[in-house]
């Protein structure tokens, strides 16, 4: 208990010991948790990696490789924990690559995007176009952009007819993640890239080439099988 200027009576208050979900109880575990052992060293070297990518402003991809069950998701958890205490705001994404179903190659960007402008995956077309376009005032100040950027995102999450070619579909995007980035860190994380399109792995690559200069920050989680599906991933980068 503690006394508390302009109170009568003594407060009971309590102490925050550390981080077990986002915003509103967002990624709480269901049930018991048990602590994190045995991989300190590799979460204090994603923590070390994210602020040398903030400090030297550059796009930095971490490739986290393992079989099944050893903890890569709990890791991610972990840091997105960590990040969620940072004094300074971080831009937070986080997408699952689908093992199954056609017309889900960029799904994982897709789920970042929809997080992003807090979109539904069952918001109507009218809905999503909306906060599609609220939310590209806030974050895109030119307009030539601003157009570029909603065609292309609005391709990903189904607003606006798939009519534009690959490049032109990867330059919005692109553009989209380095604008926000002025504003604040940009973190990707990107789950179960073993079952990752190679369409995507492209989009990922040119992201870190094209996007060097921007403290743009990508985590991809993946067995063992995606460096053997593509032995150049996760591919060495300016600033990686």
């Amino acid at each position: 208990e503690h006394s508390v200027k302009g109170k009568a009576e003594p407060l009971r208050m309590f102490r925050a010991l550390r981080v077990v979900a986002g915003v509103a109880g967002s990624e709480r575990a269901s049930g018991l948790q048990g602590p994190f052992v045995g991989r300190d060293a590799e979460l204090r070297l994603l923590k070390d990696l994210f602020h040398a990518t903030v400090d030297r402003s550059v796009a930095r991809l971490v490739g986290v490789s393992g079989p099944a069950g050893v903890g890569k998701t709990r890791l991610g958890l972990e840091l997105s924990n960590y990040v969620d205490g940072l004094a300074h705001e971080v831009w937070w994404h986080s997408g699952r690559c689908l093992s199954f179903g056609d017309g889900v190659a960029y799904w994982a960007l897709a789920e970042m995007v929809r997080q992003r402008f807090a979109i539904a995956e069952e918001a109507s077309s009218d809905e999503s176009a909306a906060r599609l376009a609220a939310g590209l005032e806030q974050w895109v100040a030119d307009a030539d952009e601003r157009r570029r950027v909603g065609e292309a995102l609005g391709a990903l999450i189904g607003t606006a007819e798939p009519g534009l070619e690959r490049e032109e579909l990867f330059a919005g995007w692109r553009l989209f993640f380095e604008r926000l980035s002025e504003h604040d860190p940009v973190v990707m994380i990107l789950e179960d890239m073993q079952w990752a399109d190679d369409g995507l792995l492209d989009f990922i690559e040119q992201l870190l080439d094209w996007s060097a200069d921007h403290p743009i920050f990508v985590c991809a989680f993946a067995r063992p099988e995606l460096s053997q599906r593509r032995m150049s991933w996760p591919t060495e980068v300016p600033g990686g």
